[in-house]
């Protein structure tokens, strides 16, 4: 019976000192941070923790990404040049004729008396007499007067002289 006496009496220590242990152990240290535990005593600072380093994963080299093939890049073919636009209206050898054939005939736009002014003989002629506009076909007299218009008298310009004189004042009427 002793024997058990003395069995549970170490038993009942050792649990004591498991239990006491920590109060004890926190318990001489202040951290100092309520101001009930002011003493008067002159109290060192904590010192700073000692960390301990963190274990760092060797890091593995990354491989670096395969370069890009760039194109071969193609030697570029010389421009084609452009090509030649198409010949425009001339004055000279589209619409004097017209002019000459069916406007500036005696007794209508040729001198002496041409009606109002208006010689059709020559491109000077026709410029001073100020019934083109160049570049604006739809705002130029001498087309509403050919285009439905009563010019000239008699028959009526074809439907393609018509469009000659609409492009050749459209593309700037020129002296060409």
């Amino acid at each position: 019976m002793e024997y058990s006496r003395l069995n549970l009496l170490v038993t009942a220590i050792s649990c004591l000192a498991v239990l006491v242990f920590p109060i004890f152990v926190t318990g001489c240290g202040d951290s100092g941070d309520d101001d009930d535990s002011i003493s008067g005593d002159v109290v060192a600072p904590d010192p700073e923790p000692v960390s301990e380093p963190t274990p760092q994963l060797e890091q593995q080299p990354q491989p670096e990404p395969p370069p890009q093939q760039q194109p071969e890049q193609q030697p570029q073919p010389e421009p084609l040049p452009l090509p030649e636009p198409p010949p425009g209206v001339s004055f000279q050898e589209d619409i004097l004729p017209i002019l000459q054939a069916s406007c500036a005939v005696p007794g209508c736009h040729a001198a002496p008396n041409p009606p109002k002014g208006l010689n059709l003989e020559t491109y000077a002629d026709f410029e001073k007499g100020g019934v083109f506009n160049p570049g604006d076909s739809k705002g130029s007299v001498v087309i509403r007067r050919i285009d439905g218009g009563g010019m000239p008298p008699g028959a009526p310009l074809a439907e393609d002289q018509i469009q000659l004189f609409k492009d050749w004042i459209d593309e700037g009427a020129k002296n060409n």
